[in-house]
C-alpha cells in the first residue's frame, strides 16, 4: 500500500466523521429549539394571564429565556 491509495480513504473517513458530527449538532439544535418554543409559549401565556408583581416575574423569566440564545448565558 503506497501513500496515494491511503489519501482517498482518509478523505472518505473524514467526510463520514464530519457528517456524523453535523447530524449530532442538528439533533441537539432541534431539541433546544423545541424546548425554547414551548417555554416561550408558556411564558407568554402566563404574562397574559397575570397582572402586577407576578406578571413582572414572568417577564423577567421571558427576558432570561431570550438572553439564553446567547451561548454563554444560561436559562
Amino acid at each position: 500500500m503506497n501513500g496515494e491509495s491511503a489519501t482517498p480513504l482518509f478523505w472518505i473517513l473524514l467526510g463520514i466523521l464530519v457528517i456524523l458530527i453535523l447530524i449530532v449538532i442538528i439533533v441537539y439544535f432541534v431539541q433546544w429549539l423545541d424546548f425554547f418554543t414551548k417555554e416561550l409559549r408558556h411564558l407568554n401565556n402566563e404574562i397574559g394571564r397575570t397582572t402586577g408583581r407576578e406578571q413582572k416575574r414572568w417577564k423577567r423569566r421571558k427576558r432570561r429565556l431570550l438572553l439564553s440564545i446567547i451561548p454563554f448565558i444560561r436559562y
